[in-house]
């Protein structure tokens, strides 16, 4: 299976302004969520908001992600937003 993420240009703002090791997580991640066989037990639908859109977890932060297209072997996501588990939902 082949995933790829696009930054929207709101969590990419709040990429930039993450400390350095918090973003060498979020790389690390979603490096890994690339090639993974089944990234449907990694990520969560979010029930009380649209129907495409999932979170990620990172330690205390979440990435929410959106759905552009699905084919396939191959999901397109856009990541939506990045913040801290205590303001994300908000």
């Amino acid at each position: 299976m082949n995933n790829a993420f696009i930054f929207s240009k709101k969590s990419k703002y709040q990429y930039d302004e993450l400390e350095t090791g918090l973003k060498a997580r979020i790389q690390n991640k979603l490096s890994i969520l690339k090639t993974h066989p089944d990234i449907w037990s990694v990520i969560e639908r979010l029930a009380e908001l649209k129907n495409k859109v999932y979170k990620l977890r990172i330690g205390q932060y979440r990435i929410l992600l959106e759905i552009k297209t699905q084919e396939r072997e191959n999901t397109l996501f856009q990541i939506l937003e990045i913040d801290h588990r205590s303001r994300i939902y908000r």
